[in-house]
């Protein structure tokens, strides 16, 4: 077994699959280091040790022995009824009781003793790849997102496994190290998290969505009128055509729409409307702080209540 190893001042971060190829699991963690089992750490296929092992073991299971057939009611011992028999003794090559002793078969409980599992000794080579003074533990984020096109299919989430890497750290940094290197998600999923964000957190009596797609998210503020007014409107028959005697319905105008916000991703670039950058930063945790802070601010202005300003005629507005 071909075991690498990064050496920090704590101890070894070890793997056997340093590829991380996706069919494989690591064994490590089955293994006995100098009699101790390894501990887990934040990332898959990755285990830590105090120091630099010098014996490798793995359990191995016995065989039972001993196999017989044992008197269920021992009370029934007598001449033609012994307490039990050797397994050897009343069994076929097939399997199957003897004639001799078939009669005896309902009386009788097959019983066999276990025996302990043993350590074995395991070969293996110990590579240090590479040397830091420490290694971050990070705890990775979640975001829902919605699953699919139809919000009534339900989310899923995107979390710090969807993160993407420049190519030069993927190529020389083993994958526990990766996290506390730059990294990014797409466009699209930077775009799918602030659609979601907005949508579950956004105040209805203040804002309203006016797209939401998969290809284009806007947000309007409804701006309180200084002066709401009464608007008529005309109700119109089934084939669209307006009634011998018009009908008219009126309704109360206290808001106007201001569109606030507006997004694509890229590269979809939708139309007119804005591709939103990728979420970057300097390792998991600088990303997670960025988008919850990005998520933050924008939903607070998209809140913030607003009415038209008493002393321009509505040319401005104002902070409630």
């Amino acid at each position: 077994m071909k075991i690498a190893a990064i050496k920090t001042k704590k101890g070894y971060y070890i793997t056997d699959n340093l590829d991380d190829k996706k069919y494989f699991n690591s064994l490590l963690g089955i293994l006995f280091f100098d009699g101790e089992k390894p501990r887990a750490t934040f990332l898959k296929n990755w285990c830590f040790v105090p120091s630099q092992p010098q014996k490798l073991e793995r359990l191995i299971s016995q065989p039972s022995i001993n196999h017989r057939f044992e008197l269920i009611d021992e009370s029934m011992v007598s001449d033609k009824l012994p307490l039990g028999f050797q397994s050897n003794d009343v069994l076929t090559e097939e399997g199957e009781w003897a004639t001799a002793y078939k009669h005896l078969k309902s009386l009788y409980k097959f019983v066999m003793d276990e025996q302990p599992d043993i350590l074995e000794d395991v070969e293996f080579v110990f590579e240090v790849v590479l040397e830091l003074d420490e290694i971050q533990r990070f705890n990775g984020f979640s975001y829902p997102i919605q699953k699919t096109r139809y919000a009534h299919e339900g989310l899923v989430d995107i979390t710090q496994q969807h993160v993407q890497y420049q190519l030069l750290d993927k190529i020389l940094f083993p994958s526990i190290v990766l996290p506390s290197r730059p990294c990014q998600l797409t466009s699209e999923q930077s775009y799918k998290i602030v659609r979601q964000y907005i949508k579950q957190h956004i105040n209805l009596e203040v804002a309203q969505i006016s797209s939401d797609y998969n290809f284009c998210f806007a947000v309007e503020k409804l701006v309180m009128l200084q002066e709401p007014y009464t608007s008529q409107t005309e109700v119109l028959n089934a084939r669209g055509k307006s009634y011998r005697k018009k009908c008219y319905r009126e309704r109360y105008v206290r808001t106007r729409a201001v569109k606030v916000f507006e997004m694509t991703w890229s590269p979809e670039n939708y139309r007119n409307y804005t591709p939103i950058q990728p979420f970057q930063g300097e390792d998991w945790e600088d990303l997670e702080a960025k988008i919850d802070e990005y998520c933050k601010e924008l939903i607070d202005l998209i809140n913030t209540p607003l009415k038209e300003c008493p002393h321009c005629n509505g040319m401005g507005v104002m902070e409630e």
